[in-house]
């Protein structure tokens, strides 16, 4: 069996880390995320590997070279224009014998191939599709599959009214030979968008292999992040525990919250706090007061004195001056990040506030606070909630912080969402609040109406957010503010 590995694409999404760098070469910890999938392969005895290649190519092959350092050899497929995830495969044609595994360059995964090969055999499938059960589908391929898992149907990235399965495309295809005749010779050709669909409209076998491992694809900054998260207890053994390379300078008095990596060579210095879930790579310099959580930071990076890092990427070789703040931010390679940048997901989604903002005390209190600024000439409110332990909990915090700031306030706990809109047509309050849970992802979400029982308006959501970015960075300046004057106590005494 020989595997092709797609490494060409340009990486669109991770800029400004992919300017400089092609989206393969990224690390993780201290290898490049290609090199994963590189071992994957070789673990089950995958060692003539196929490379397509395109957007800053050279950079790839001097890293690997011809793949002896890692006892496999590579091929390399250079496409002069990209051609397309198909359209790459087509080019190496020559390469593939009967049957060829493909892979991405930039994905994470532990999957077990000799099952996916032994599926592919035992359905004598044209095309195996790998794919994995996800809550949100709509940033990836969507496959829906009968009783005998073949391929019914498949929708690239659908809006989420056209969403009719949970079963999502993880990039990993095993092919026959005779699949790349359903591939065009002019322009890009993609799996996704032209060969599927193609393979299914001449009614081929196409069988979807569901895997329960493990799989991540790191084409966003924040699924860049999770990765290295989730690789953390991998590797090191534990979260409870920091990992610390060698010849790493620690000054007394720096703070670390586990889990945290530090590269080699790595300086840190009095009164710094870092973690936790934070990496630091190698050669950085972290001076004195500085405070940097849910962060990864790339080789060569440099941050001054009293600066605060909180869920920011920083590119290889970035200097942060003296005294700034950066928040959920990207700042590619060889670049100065000196401002603060708020950059945060929507807040609503078809009309529900996307439930991951309420995780901590932070930002449920930043969200009662937004709400409270956007209806502050709104003087009587009813909030209802589900039964749902978590949701009352959030109900009774923001009946408290209401009360606290004199809204006349209708108690309509414990009540189904139709029932609540139903009884906001009649009511006298002029907002209605309802809060849930959503099992499916296990968290707690929320709704505003107005008086006619209807979603608030999208210039009243843009508001809620505009007040919930002001007020949960005051959250994050003030919590780690405290951090830092502490740790300063704590130096002096």
């Amino acid at each position: 069996m020989k595997a092709i590995i797609l490494a060409g694409g340009k990486g669109t999404r991770l800029q400004p880390l992919t300017n400089h760098t092609p989206k393969p070469m990224l690390p993780l910890y201290d290898k490049p995320v290609m090199e994963y999938s590189i071992e994957l392969l070789k673990k089950y005895g995958i060692k003539e590997i196929g490379i397509t290649l395109q957007y800053l190519y050279e950079q790839i092959i001097e890293y690997f070279g011809d793949g002896s350092k890692w006892g496999v050899s590579f091929t390399y497929f250079i496409e002069e224009t990209p051609l397309g995830t198909a359209g790459g495969i087509k080019k190496a044609e020559s390469f593939i014998e009967e049957e060829c595994l493909i892979i991405s360059g930039d994905a994470l995964t532990d999957i077990n191939l000799a099952d996916v090969i032994a599926f592919h055999k035992e359905k004598n499938s044209e095309m195996t599709i790998v794919t994995k059960v996800a809550d949100d589908v709509t940033d990836y391929g969507v496959v829906s599959v009968n009783e005998q898992y073949e391929v019914k149907s498949f929708i690239e990235k659908p809006n989420a009214d056209k969403v009719n399965s949970n079963l999502i495309n993880t990039g990993i295809y095993l092919i026959n030979k005779s699949v790349l005749t359903h591939v065009g010779t002019e322009g890009p050709t993609d799996f996704s968008f032209d060969v599927i669909p193609s393979l299914l409209y001449h009614r081929k076998k196409v069988y979807s292999f569901i895997t329960k491992s493990y799989w991540i694809d790191i084409g966003q900054v924040k699924h860049y992040r999770q990765a290295h998260y989730d690789l953390y207890g991998r590797l090191f053994s534990s979260s409870e525990k920091n990992f610390i390379s060698s010849n790493v300078e620690i000054d007394l008095g720096v703070i670390l919250s586990p889990p945290v990596y530090i590269g080699e060579n790595t300086v840190i210095k009095k009164g710094a706090t870092i973690g936790p879930w934070t990496v630091i790579g190698a050669n950085n310099k972290i001076k004195e007061h500085s405070t940097i959580r849910s962060s990864v930071l790339m080789s060569d990076v440099k941050v001054g004195q009293e600066c605060v890092l909180h869920d920011v990427t920083l590119g290889a070789g970035t200097s942060v001056q003296n005294f700034k703040w950066i928040l959920n931010d990207t700042v590619g390679k060889d670049s100065t990040a000196d401002t603060m940048n708020q950059k945060t997901s929507p807040l609503f989604v078809y009309g529900r506030n996307i439930s991951c903002i309420m995780n901590t005390r932070e930002e449920r209190q930043a969200f009662i606070l937004a709400m409270l600024s956007t209806f502050r000439h709104v003087r009587t409110f009813s909030f209802c909630s589900d039964e749902e332990e978590k949701a009352k909990e959030f109900f009774q915090e923001c009946i408290t912080y209401f009360y606290l700031h004199n809204r006349i306030i209708t108690d309509l706990s414990k009540e189904t969402l139709l029932t609540f809109r139903s009884y906001m047509t009649v009511s006298k309050s002029q907002i209605g609040v309802y809060i849930g849970f959503d099992r499916k992802n296990d968290n707690i979400f929320l709704e505003i109406y107005d008086d006619r029982g209807q979603l608030i308006n999208s210039r009243l959501e843009r508001e809620v957010k505009r007040h919930y970015n002001r007020e949960y960075s005051q959250s994050v300046k003030t919590l780690l503010s405290a951090q830092n004057q502490l740790n300063k106590t704590n130096n002096r005494d």
